[in-house]
């Protein structure tokens, strides 16, 4: 296989967090995603990914710390999870399908202190809440997604 060492290329943002300010400054009004019957701009959706980098930082998260996100696919996921690439955390996302023990294991072994879930999915984790022992805060979505 040939290397590709040789190659030099120019990549202009440093960060996720830096992309995307751009991206968002420079599509402002226009479509960055569907969802269900719903159209979301560019501006609009980064401003709700900054507002969640801005409540993980508001509940004690520093540079790299794990945001454990249990959601379904949907609109609340992706802006739990790129809010947390624009604040400079780690998204550990978890399987929804997972319950008991191996939610228990995942969410412990992550290390986080966030966890962000929906109203139904915390009811999933009841028995194992309480040996849930690093989690510090708990984050509902508004809807069940």
């Amino acid at each position: 296989m040939e290397s590709l060492a040789h190659i030099k290329t120019q990549v202009p943002f440093d960060t996720i967090n830096a992309l995307w300010g751009a991206r968002a400054k420079a599509h402002a009004e226009k479509t960055y995603l569907y969802w269900q019957d719903t159209a979301y701009s560019y501006s609009a959706f980064h401003a709700a990914c900054l507002k969640m980098a801005g409540l993980y930082k508001s509940l004690g998260a520093k540079k790299a710390s794990p945001i454990a996100i249990l959601i379904p696919n949907s609109l609340e996921f992706l802006e739990a999870w790129q809010g947390a690439m624009q604040g400079g955390f780690i998204a550990v996302t978890i399987n929804t399908l997972l319950k008991g023990e191996e939610l228990e294991f995942i969410v412990n072994d992550c290390d986080a202190e966030i966890l962000v879930t929906t109203p139904q999915l915390r009811k999933v984790l009841g028995a194992v809440w309480p040996k849930l022992t690093k989690i510090r805060h708990l984050i509902l979505t508004e809807d069940d997604a």
